[in-house]
């Protein structure tokens, strides 16, 4: 799952971010980059989202219950 996730890293949020934003601290990469992980795992479509019909924080969310 790890891997699987590097991609969509790089390319929906370092290769975009790197262009748009000079960053002169990793504390601030590192808050548009917990933005980004919350977008992607609570409202970006997901492919396992026809299957499940959740989100990956809904689907862990509920696990929890």
């Amino acid at each position: 799952m790890c891997e699987r996730l590097n991609k969509p890293m790089k390319e929906e949020f370092f290769d975009t971010a790197m262009r748009k934003k000079l960053y002169t601290s990793l504390a601030e990469l590192q808050r548009d980059l917990d933005v980004w992980l919350w977008y992607y795992n609570s409202e970006r479509p997901h492919r396992a989202n026809t299957v499940m019909e959740k989100r990956p924080f809904r689907r862990l969310w509920l696990a929890r219950e």
